[in-house]
């Protein structure tokens, strides 16, 4: 009786650890796709130089190819490697099918 209700517990506490690194998985995905979009906002539209230009700093406009593509490719990885990674999550909870 006592293992049973210990195997009880830790399968449970099992099956919410699970839950806990799904909804991060998702979190650290979407973090990663805002981030993408948003470099690839700045270096595809003129977004970024206006706002420079509104600031006074528009000095720095030669300069944001140097840094903006590099950003968009790193969160471009980072966005790729953390939807593996949730998508593993996923699948991992997914009832494999009974053998016939």
């Amino acid at each position: 009786m006592m293992t049973e209700s210990l195997e009880l517990v830790e399968r449970q506490s099992g099956e919410s650890r699970q839950g806990i690194e799904d909804a991060e998985s998702k979190r650290k995905f979407f973090a990663a796709a805002g981030g993408t979009v948003f470099a690839a906002l700045c270096c595809f539209t003129p977004m970024l130089v206006l706002t420079l230009a509104a600031v006074g700093v528009s000095a720095f406009t030669p300069y944001l190819d140097f840094v903006l593509f590099p950003a968009m490719a790193i969160f471009g990885t980072i966005t790729v490697l953390s939807w593996r990674r949730w998508r593993a999550s996923i699948c991992v909870d997914a009832p494999s099918p009974a053998p016939e």
